[in-house]
């Protein structure tokens, strides 16, 4: 539990990648020590209401589910309107339902983490199924020849820096899909492997290896669906 946190909202700041972009730099381990304690879900109280924070200092941030959320909410308003073939893609997430045109499943892009975010590593037939990709290989940034991507540990209010370099899961909905390929990066290509084939998820892991290539791992339940992992 943890890899998935809405409330690093301070976190994300420090670290450069919030809506207020600040000169690339790692915060000073004095400010981190004094943003962890306001970070958890244990400072969040579900009423009736709404959301109550317990600590004045917590702060949300949705960005992890926001995408995901937005395409169930266009492609939920689409179904009650009648309409049971749609692609819906916001920002690289994507919920399908029924059939392309010409009357097969639709055909969904999974890309190969390069920092040019442009290589297509695998093609996925989807049909009233959304699938949710996160990475570390857009979003960052260099300093003193060090890397530091966007995607945090709640945990250690640091940037990931296992080997672990984009997560595509595939589920109905696309906001569940969003939020568990957030978790299972976090939680990195072992530990999130071992999470994702114990609630029988169906989730492709790609890594960095030694040397600069990529190494790729899918779960029982994705190969099930998609057939084994082509060759890189």
């Amino acid at each position: 539990g943890g890899a998935f946190d809405i409330t690093v909202g301070p976190l994300v700041t420090a670290w450069g990648f919030g809506p207020r972009r600040l000169p690339p730099e790692p915060p000073p381990e004095e400010e981190l020590a004094e943003l962890l304690p306001h970070v958890g879900f244990r400072l969040l109280e579900l009423t009736d209401e709404g959301v109550v924070k317990k600590d004045p200092r917590t702060q949300g941030d949705l960005s992890a589910i926001a995408k995901g959320y937005a395409v169930d909410q266009v492609a939920e308003t689409l179904e009650a309107e009648g309409f049971d073939d749609y692609m819906v893609e916001v920002g690289g997430e994507v919920r399908t339902g029924g059939h392309a045109p010409g009357g097969g499943p639709w055909r969904i892009g999974i890309e190969g983490p390069t920092p040019e975010g442009h290589t297509l590593y695998r093609v996925l037939p989807l049909s009233n199924l959304a699938v949710a990709t996160s990475g570390d290989y857009r979003n960052f940034y260099e300093v003193n020849g060090r890397r530091y991507s966007h995607t945090l540990d709640p945990k250690t209010g640091r940037p990931v820096e296992h080997a672990g370099a984009a997560v595509s899961v595939v589920m109905e909905d696309c906001a569940s899909a969003d939020g568990w390929a957030t978790a299972l990066l976090v939680l990195g290509p072992d530990a999130g492997y071992d999470l994702a084939t114990e609630k029988e998820l169906a989730a492709l892991f790609q890594s960095h290896e030694e040397g600069g290539g990529i190494s790729v791992r899918q779960t029982p339940r994705f190969e099930a669906l998609f057939g084994p992992a082509p060759p890189r």
